[in-house]
């Protein structure tokens, strides 16, 4: 409906990565605090850079949008 190729992967890869819900429910009383707050602060650059190498990709032709 007219969003950024990179929005778009920025959002999905978000959405999988910093599922806040699990971490909080299965992550936590399993690993403990210290796992999940290196794992949250490992995940959140990462849906940026995923972005960023999708808008690349379709303005260099590599990648279609449909």
């Amino acid at each position: 409906m007219g969003a950024d190729a990179g929005a778009v992967v920025a959002f999905i890869t978000c959405w999988t990565l910093c599922g806040y819900t699990r971490a909080l429910v299965w992550e936590l009383p399993f690993f403990g605090a210290h796992f999940v707050l290196w794992r949250i602060a490992e995940a959140l650059p990462l849906p940026i850079l995923a972005g960023l190498l999708a808008r690349v990709a379709v303005k260099t032709g590599l990648a279609r949008i449909s």
